[in-house]
């Protein structure tokens, strides 16, 4: 169920918030490829200024299409979160445990593992995915309500 309602948000940020940033990138990346064509860059170059931005080393208007898509990431995580506490109930006084759900965890999550504190607690101490962990907004942990 907990996935699910987390599907159900991201898929509505996607179409609202997503999509949009991606038709950017493809209309900066078209203009930029065109403006270099333009000014005689050779084919050579070109790709490999492609590569670059691929790799999410790119500079000027790719750069920050690059931080935008991170930064939008990182808001719909905390976003779906947050939408998914308000919808299971959760309030300030319950009983969290901090639930590792991932193969690998890092070594913040593995201290973390099997703690119960409130979830204002846990707030302030920082929830899953919002930066309190070496895993950052990559945390595969949840809080189970105990």
């Amino acid at each position: 169920m907990r996935n699910n309602i987390r599907i159900k948000i991201v898929a509505e940020e996607i179409s609202a918030r997503i999509l949009p940033l991606i038709l950017a990138d493809r209309i900066v990346t078209k203009t930029q490829v065109t403006a270099w064509i333009n000014s005689g860059m050779k084919i050579a170059k070109i790709n490999g200024l492609l590569s670059l931005a691929l790799q999410g080393k790119g500079t000027g208007a790719f750069e920050t299409l690059t931080i935008i898509k991170n930064g939008l990431n990182d808001f719909l995580t905390k976003y779906t979160d947050d939408i998914y506490y308000a919808a299971a109930g959760i309030e300030e006084n319950d009983l969290m445990e901090w639930v590792i759900e991932s193969e690998n965890p890092c070594p913040d999550c593995e201290v973390r593992s099997g703690e119960v504190k409130t979830f204002s607690e846990w707030r302030l101490e920082g929830l899953p995915r919002e930066g309190a962990t070496i895993c950052g907004a990559n945390c595969k942990c949840e809080l189970h309500k105990v």
